[in-house]
C-alpha cells in the first residue's frame, strides 16, 4: 500500500486517494486506462449530449485564448453576456469545478465512470437550460439517451451476478454436500459476497472474511457452523491461474482436506473447459444453474449468424466441479 499522508495523526483522504490511484503498481489489479478515458469515453457515456456542450464550451475558451486581442475581447464579452442572460452567477464556478475535477481525475491511470458522478450537478446547471429551452429535439434525445442507458446498465449489464449470489444457498444445498460452499467468480465484476451471509459467523474464532485465506482450516473444522459461503473473485484470470486456483480448491486426492465440489460462476461466453484439460485428474463438470439476461461487455459472445443463439448466450452460468476418478 505504501506510506499514507497524514498531519498530526489525521489522514488526508483526498490526497491519499490521489497518491494511491497515481501509482501504477497499486492499480495493476484494478485496470490501467489511457489518461483520456474520462474525457473521451466516460464523460459522454455518463452525461450524453451534456458532454458535447462541455466540449464546445472548452473549445470556445481555448479559441478565445488563441484569438487576437480585439477578437478575444469580443468573445469574452459574448461569454459574459451569456452568463448574465442565464441569471446565474455560479456558471463560471461550475465550469471551473468540472474542468479542474476532470483534470485531477485524469491524472490517475485508473479511470472508472463512477468517478465523474459528482460532476452531474454542475453539468446540468451549465447546460441543462440549453437543451430544455433552446433545442427541444435535444431534450427528447437526452431523455431517450438516459432511458436506454438506464435499461442497459441498470437491468442488463452484469445483472446476473447478484441473482447468482442470492441463489447460492439453494444451489449449495441442492447440488452440494452440505455446509459452506466455495464459489469462484470468473470474468465478472466483483461479487458483493455479503449477500451470501445471513448473520456474522465464525469458525474457531475465525471470521467469515478470514476463511477465504485459511479455507482448509475453516472447512475441515467439525462441530461448528458457518453463516455464509466463501466467495472468491478470480477476476479475468487467465487459464493458467484458473487451473492453479481449481487445483488448490479441489485438492483432488487429499481426502482429509479435499472439498467435494467447487462452484464456478462465469458468463456463458467465457471459456471454462480448457483450464481443466491438463489438471491430471479430470474434474466432473456440470451446469447446475444460470441467470439471464447478463451482458459482459468485456467478454461478449461470438456472432454465429443467429440472433436467437446470440441472445441465448447472454447469461451467467453456475458450474459444479468435482474431483473424478477418471485420469486423463
Amino acid at each position: 500500500d505504501g506510506e499514507r499522508a497524514s498531519v498530526g495523526g489525521y489522514y488526508i483522504t483526498p490526497l491519499n486517494a490521489l497518491l494511491y490511484n497515481s501509482n501504477v503498481d497499486n492499480l495493476g489489479e484494478h485496470g490501467i486506462h489511457p489518461r483520456i478515458t474520462h474525457l473521451l469515453v466516460n464523460l459522454p457515456m455518463l452525461f450524453g449530449p451534456l458532454a458535447f456542450f462541455f466540449y464546445a464550451d472548452v473549445a470556445a475558451i481555448i479559441a478565445g485564448g488563441l484569438l487576437p486581442r480585439r477578437r478575444k475581447n469580443r468573445t469574452r464579452n459574448q461569454q459574459q453576456r451569456r452568463d448574465i442572460s442565464h441569471n446565474n452567477s455560479g456558471r463560471i464556478m461550475c465550469r471551473r469545478a468540472v474542468m479542474s475535477g476532470l483534470f485531477v481525475l485524469s491524472c490517475a491511470p485508473h479511470q472508472e465512470p463512477r468517478f465523474l458522478l459528482p460532476a452531474i450537478v454542475p453539468m446540468v446547471v451549465l447546460y441543462g437550460t440549453d437543451m430544455t429551452e433552446r433545442r427541444r429535439w435535444l431534450q427528447k434525445f437526452w431523455i431517450l439517451f438516459n432511458t436506454l442507458l438506464l435499461i442497459f446498465f441498470g437491468l442488463l449489464h452484469q445483472s446476473g451476478v447478484v441473482p447468482s449470489l442470492l441463489a447460492s444457498n439453494e444451489t449449495a444445498s441442492t447440488h452440494g454436500s452440505g455446509g459452506p460452499a466455495l464459489f469462484l467468480y470468473h470474468h465478472t465484476y466483483m461479487p458483493p459476497s455479503f449477500l451470501t451471509r445471513t448473520k456474522r459467523g465464525s469458525i474457531e474464532g475465525k471470521e467469515a472474511e478470514q476463511c477465504t485465506e485459511d479455507k482448509s482450516t475453516c472447512l475441515a473444522t467439525s462441530g461448528t457452523s458457518f453463516s455464509g459461503h466463501i466467495v472468491i473473485d478470480v477476476k479475468d484470470a487467465n487459464f493458467t491461474f484458473l487451473q492453479f486456483a481449481m487445483n488448490v480448491a479441489l485438492e483432488c486426492g487429499i481426502e482429509e482436506f479435499g472439498e467435494s465440489e467447487v462452484f464456478l460462476v462465469a458468463p456463458a461466453s467465457a471459456q471454462i473447459l480448457p483450464p481443466f484439460l491438463s489438471v491430471g485428474m479430470l474434474p466432473a463438470i456440470s451446469l447446475v444453474d444460470y441467470h439471464r439476461p447478463h451482458i459482459t461487455t468485456e467478454d461478449m459472445p461470438r456472432w454465429d449468424g443467429s440472433v436467437g443463439t446470440y441472445v441465448s448466450k447472454l447469461q451467467i452460468k453456475t458450474y459444479r466441479i468435482r474431483c473424478s476418478s477418471q485420469r486423463i
